[in-house]
């Protein structure tokens, strides 16, 4: 009678095992399920108040751009103007028998801040020539290339009514960057890039939209930031050579084939832009900036070592080639700065670009704003001042 009696007790423990499974299963559940309306909650609250909760961020949403610096941006001492551009606000009407001079370009418009950046010391070069009649405006954001500068230029640079679109492209970068599937958004406090051939986002309230979680956005901006504070503005030396090495495969005759959608979506992109600044009654001037690698021989050898790279087996004034040779047959005055500066580093022995930074130092700006005032001294010296210029 015992055993039998034992045979009936036995899977009662089982039971209650399996009891508290389902238990500790259903509060987990519940859990996630919490934790998932939490979520989604969170997302929609940074969704609605993102013009609050990122109105001291750098970046800010565009529906026509994708990305802008927001208008009167905070960075270092200064503020950036009503159009996010790294300079003072001018009145769109302009005085009669001023000259205005539209610099359009990327970081190298921020590279030294407002009074060391190539274009404030080329304003101060051409006012101390011709005096204050000349306004030389930078009209530059970071991280941008040719298609979105031109798009820049349509939206707001032309509220300037200038006389000259003034191009910078910088060669080390400009054709790897211009890819044509990348779309680069604002999103949350951060920049990404949107893979047109595999995601796409919504607009809602006037922000971006998509299945990517802002708050781990805003969590990888805020680490980014503390990082930057951390190990100010230079990049590990193993990843700035790994950077310039993707960037140099332009000049690689193997992988030539591999940027001709970025150099065609260059080329496009210049012909509309000499379209719309001529329909502006303006004129459009590129001027080619050298990359580091292209001055300085000893930085260059950094990366060769490196990647164990026969030097002459790159093109290295590739970027310039190609530029050049669509500038002459469109009409396009084109200027290559890289002589000048392999001229000026010779001359002086001055190193010209901030150490595993790409952009120019104190040095690199004067010599940019130099070759510049050069260039353009021989139109302002011909040129008839005033608005008419653009009027007829």
């Amino acid at each position: 009678m015992q055993h039998s009696a034992d045979c009936v007790r036995r899977p009662f423990p089982v039971t209650i095992g399996l009891v508290r499974v389902k238990r500790w299963v259903r509060k987990l559940v519940g859990l996630g399920v919490l934790a998932l309306i939490v979520l989604v909650l969170l997302e929609a609250m940074l969704l609605l108040s993102d013009p609050w909760i990122f109105r001291n961020a750098y970046w800010g949403f565009d529906s026509d751009l994708g990305f802008r610096v927001r208008p009167y941006a905070v960075y270092g001492k200064r503020r950036a103007n009503e159009f996010g551009f790294n300079d003072r606000d001018y009145p769109l009407e302009r005085e009669p028998g001023t000259t205005r001079i539209l610099m359009l370009g990327d970081s190298f418009n921020w590279a030294g801040g407002r009074d060391w950046n190539y274009v404030g010391l080329l304003r101060h070069n051409l006012q101390e020539r011709f005096g204050e009649g000349v306004e030389v405006i930078n009209a530059g954001y970071p991280a941008t290339h040719t298609g979105e500068q031109l798009r820049l230029l349509e939206k707001f640079g032309l509220r300037y009514r200038p006389d000259l679109v003034v191009l910078g492209f910088f060669a080390g970068n400009d054709f790897y960057d211009a890819q044509p599937w990348r779309e680069r958004i604002a999103y949350g406090r951060l920049t990404i890039d949107v893979d047109k051939r595999r995601e796409g986002y919504w607009t809602i309230f006037g922000q971006p939209l998509m299945l990517r979680s802002r708050f781990w956005m805003a969590l990888k901006a805020w680490s980014a930031e503390l990082r930057f504070a951390r190990d100010s503005n230079r990049m590990s030396e193993r990843r700035f050579l790994q950077l310039q090495y993707k960037r140099w495969q332009l000049a690689n005759p193997e992988k030539e084939e591999l940027y001709e959608p970025n150099v065609r979506l260059i080329f496009d992109s210049l012909r509309r832009m000499k379209q719309v600044v001529r329909g502006a009654g303006a004129e459009l001037v590129v001027a080619a900036f050298p990359d580091e690698y292209q001055v300085d021989l000893q930085a260059r050898q950094q990366m060769l070592d490196r990647y164990e790279i026969d030097e002459d087996s790159y093109r290295w004034t590739r970027p310039q080639d190609l530029l050049g040779e669509f500038c002459k047959g469109e009409g396009i005055e084109y200027h290559d700065l890289l002589p000048g500066f392999r001229g000026a580093a010779a001359e002086t022995g001055l190193t010209l670009y901030i150490p595993r930074n790409t952009h120019w130092n104190r040095h690199g700006n004067r010599i940019a704003a130099n070759l510049l005032t050069e260039i353009l001294s021989p139109r302002l010296e011909q040129a008839a001042p005033g608005p008419s210029n653009i009027e007829n």
